[in-house]
């Protein structure tokens, strides 16, 4: 099997037959399907194939566990996932009024609710006006949740006063 076929069939793959009971299809059927994409032969690796949970070697025999070729190429996440260069994001310091205000509109946090529903950066993001997709903030200081005193950053899941 080719170097290329197997860094492949070795880019799909989620875990062996050591370390999932769930894992079925021998890592032969998965080189197979590199090479029936249009893999070529070249030399083989200098390293066998090894899995990216467990470390073990993978052979042709061993069962596998792997993402699928619809999967492999773009995920359904993937495809909701915007991340703007670098030059289109602002950043925005949350000075100690804005960050007071964006406090008291909060009831709660991941660490003490049971369901927290969003990330404190949307509260800034809804007093700001600013657009999510290319908004990051820094804080002055962190926020404390009003009702178990930890500190709040910009990604600490909260739960929204009502």
């Amino acid at each position: 099997m080719g170097t290329r076929n197997t860094l492949n069939a070795q880019d799909r793959l989620i875990s062996c037959e050591k370390c999932d009971r769930f894992a079925i299809t021998p890592f032969k059927t998965l080189l197979g399907e590199s090479v029936q994409d249009g893999g070529s032969t070249e030399a083989a690796l200098p390293e066998p194939a090894r899995c990216p949970v467990c470390f073990s070697i993978v052979e042709e025999t061993t069962l596998v566990a792997f993402r699928s070729d619809v999967d492999f190429v773009e995920s359904p996440t993937d495809a909701d996932y915007y991340d703007p260069p670098l030059e289109e994001m602002t950043v925005r310091l949350v000075g100690e009024n804005l960050r007071a205000a964006a406090q008291s509109m909060i009831s709660g946090c991941d660490q003490c609710c049971d369901c927290p529903e969003i990330t404190f950066d949307c509260i800034l993001d809804e007093l700001t006006g600013c657009d999510p997709k290319s908004t990051e903030y820094i804080l002055c200081r962190p926020a404390r949740c009003p009702r178990c005193r930890r500190d709040v950053t910009e990604r600490t899941i909260v739960l929204p006063r009502q």
